[in-house]
């Protein structure tokens, strides 16, 4: 059968009607147009008062009338008249009414009360017909829908005259147990739940109380104690309550913080107040459930005050930094301003005092040319030292461009510099290959491994057989790094964290600024690393490690 849909409103509230062809395809496209018609049928009648509290339960009995329908319309594609010779025994939609009429009597419906609500079934889906009908068709579409509803109808009744009073008795009695098990069963639930909850009557009358929640307000009282127990008093502490459901109904959020006086002491509850969810008015009232956010406050309040102490801590980080900043920038001023001025007449007593030597007579006595001499050497030491100090601001200031740098390469170039030096103190080279490149500025690193070198040569002493070692491995501590070993002096272990210092000498006898060591210290941390001394104290040698960014 076809119909000619038209959209309208629905008495049980305005839903518009899916536009749809086929019969079944109209019914089932306007689920939820035909549950609200029913619905507001059966609350207008009554029979609310003795079905499911829920619109879910409505939804599966038209989904239920439209799967038959459909079934019905694939054996029937013109109006199917009825007559006392039909067998209805194969009939899918008069066994639909059969099983119906099963259900329904389990659960004490009667007769009258199911064929009654069954005229209303057949009222909903009629009216959908009269809203989308036009041009015609209305009437043999009702009359073919009727037929549908006969069917069930007969396959109810011959069902339910074919059971006798006994049976009826017998599965009333066995759906009894069951309801009364399933209503145990929700009831256990209730009482189980950590969740204290709360059922109010509309006049505010207390209707239950689950477990948790008399462990948190009353004064004793067992699971199922309010349920079982309703005329027993028992002391419960809900004077917060009333207000607390007025409060609700002059806001619009879900739910409300409160701080409560419980058993357990003063708690702060996030509180869900809810209605009963009951299209059939039989059940009213509010449901109130209790979410303990004590824990969660408390975590906060201290997440909140690590915050702000974070904060506090982060900007005074920041002013030490621009303190820092600002007392490195004096510093480097004064180095610079420092370095300048001494320079110039520094430069002066030099020249003079060269001017000085050469224009010495032959007999001048040997302690006047001594004298002379030392003012040159002390002249070119004092030099030495400012350009150190200029250079250990240029690394502080500096923009130091990342290349890779093959250490095999740096460690070539500064051993052919310094051959004349290491020949003169006969010193052995010993080179563990093969070494890696780093990731740094190869003028730096240069300087570093310089140093470095220059430092063993100073300090390896009087050996009959001095060596240095250079190489790349892994150091006690279990880092990867450079090293440059020597068997001189050594240094004692409470020396070891000194010679990094600045114009730092632990031995004066071998001439220095004191100042190398605190290059290769800047340099390489300067490059992500650090440097440490590993020796036992005099006469055993020592080894000094740096950890550089490696590229293998």
């Amino acid at each position: 059968m076809k119909s000619q849909p038209k959209q309208s409103s629905n008495a049980g509230g305005p839903i518009e009607i899916v536009k749809s062809m086929p019969l079944s395809a109209l019914f089932k496209d306007n689920t939820q147009w035909l549950m609200h018609r029913i619905l507001y049928y059966a609350q207008r009648q009554n029979f609310t008062l003795y079905t499911s509290t829920l619109p879910e339960a409505w939804r599966a009995s038209i989904e239920g009338l439209n799967k038959s329908f459909e079934m019905y319309s694939q054996l029937h594609d013109d109006i199917p008249e009825l007559d006392p010779d039909n067998d209805y025994s194969s009939d899918p939609v008069t066994d639909y009414g059969m099983s119906q009429a099963r259900k329904h009597r389990d659960r004490g419906v009667s007769i009258s009360m199911f064929i009654g609500l069954m005229k209303y079934y057949r009222k909903t889906y009629q009216d959908l017909l009269q809203e989308v009908a036009s041009g015609g068709g209305f009437e043999n579409n009702a009359l073919y829908v009727d037929r549908f509803f006969d069917r069930i109808e007969i396959g109810f009744c011959s069902e339910w005259a074919a059971a006798s009073e006994d049976q009826k008795l017998i599965e009333l009695q066995s759906c009894n147990r069951v309801m009364t098990n399933e209503k145990n069963r929700y009831l256990t639930i209730f009482e189980s739940m950590d969740t204290p909850a709360i059922l109010i009557s509309p006049d505010g009358t207390l209707v239950n109380i689950n477990h948790r929640a008399l462990a948190l307000f009353a004064s004793g009282g067992e699971a199922g104690a309010v349920y079982y127990n309703s005329e027993v008093l028992i002391p419960i502490k809900l004077d917060w309550l009333t207000p607390l459901i007025e409060k609700k109904r002059l806001i619009t959020e879900d739910k409300v913080r409160v701080n409560l006086d419980t058993n357990e002491g003063l708690r702060d509850y996030t509180v869900h107040i809810q209605e009963m969810l009951d299209v059939s008015n039989k059940f009213s009232g509010t449901v109130i459930t209790l979410h303990d956010i004590t824990e969660i406050l408390r975590v906060q309040e201290e997440r909140a005050k690590l915050t702000n102490s974070l904060v506090k801590s982060n900007n005074e980080l920041k002013r030490l930094i621009t303190e820092l900043n600002e007392k490195n920038a004096e510093l480097d001023s004064f180095a610079h301003t420092i370095s300048h001025d001494l320079k110039s007449p520094l430069q002066g007593i030099s020249g003079y005092a060269e001017l000085l030597q050469l224009s010495l007579p032959d007999d001048t006595p040997e302690d006047v040319k001594s004298y002379v001499s030392e003012i040159i050497h002390s002249a070119m030491n004092m030099g030495q030292l400012i350009n150190h100090i200029l250079e250990i601001s240029y690394i502080d200031q500096a923009e130091n461009p990342q290349h890779v740098v093959s250490l095999a390469t740096v460690v070539e170039d500064i051993l052919r510099t310094m051959r004349p030096k290491l020949e003169e103190g006969s010193v052995e080279i010993v080179l563990t290959e093969p070494l890696p490149s780093v990731s740094g500025d190869s003028f730096r690193i240069a300087q570093l491994i310089q140093n470095l070198l220059e430092n063993s040569c100073k300090y390896v002493g009087e050996q009959r057989q001095p060596k240095i070692e250079i190489g790349v491995a892994e150091a006690p501590s279990g880092v990867r790094a450079l090293y440059v070993k020597d068997n001189g002096e050594g240094i004692a272990p409470g020396f070891h964290d000194q010679i990094f210092s600045l114009f730092s000498r632990i031995n004066t006898e071998p001439e220095g600024t004191g100042i190398g060591l605190t290059l290769v210290k800047k340099i390489a941390r300067q490059h992500g690393g650090d440097v440490w001394v590993d020796s036992e104290g005099s006469g055993k040698g020592t080894v000094i490690w740096v950890a550089l960014p490696f590229i293998d």
